[in-house]
């Protein structure tokens, strides 16, 4: 098998591990698909189960990727390291996304992304991702800021690095992002979009506190 396919196989491979459906069977019989938002990410099983389950959904999302990765860096050391990121990173976002084993209904992959840009170029990803945290912040708006990060990304990685593979990649992770979101963008194209207030969330807790 081509190296490439390996990687992103490997990918696929721990890209399957889902978060959110064993952290809800921890806390209720149900799966995220069946309750709030449908959607088997952070958001909505903090939502619904609480932030503690949120926080772990989470985190086991970014070490499921950080391990994928970092594994296919030591097994492929004859590849370089950006394109590694982005092979094991789209098979990552696809299981993540579409789980065979889940009848191909999963997250939405935006920290999965997130981990996966970050790796393949730090300098760009942080401060891009930064500047999307502010404008989630400024509009209340859950779907706008990650589309944001994984186009800006894309296009600004490509005119400093002018490697056309990587922006190949990169534009399938973004079609991925854009693929899941696209009920959401209809949402906001006819005004149904929900606003969350993250600055209000955040000063509510430490006021209980």
């Amino acid at each position: 098998m081509d190296l490439k396919l390996t990687i992103l196989f490997i990918g696929f491979v721990f890209g399957n591990f889902v978060t959110a459906f064993f952290v809800s069977k921890l806390y209720t019989d149900k799966k995220p698909t069946e309750f709030g938002s449908k959607n088997a990410g952070t958001a909505n099983v903090g939502a619904v189960l609480g932030k503690k389950a949120g926080f772990l959904v989470s985190l086991g999302d970014v070490l499921k990727t950080v391990i994928a990765i970092v594994l296919t860096w030591y097994l492929f050391p004859e590849i370089p390291q950006p394109l590694i990121t982005l092979y094991a990173g789209i098979g990552l976002v696809v299981a993540h996304n579409f789980p065979f084993w889940q009848n191909f209904k999963g997250g939405k992959g935006v920290a999965v992304t997130g981990i996966v840009a970050i790796l393949y170029n730090w300098q760009v990803a942080i401060p891009v991702l930064l500047v999307a945290l502010i404008i989630m912040i400024i509009t209340k708006n859950l779907t706008i800021p990650p589309l944001f990060a994984i186009t800006a990304i894309t296009i600004i990685a490509f005119i400093i690095n002018h490697d056309f593979e990587a922006f190949i990649l990169m534009a399938i992770l973004s079609a991925l992002m854009y693929n899941r979101f696209w009920l959401d963008i209809q949402d906001i194209i006819h005004g149904r979009a929900k606003e969350v207030d993250v600055l209000k969330s955040v000063k509510q807790k430490y006021q209980k506190k």
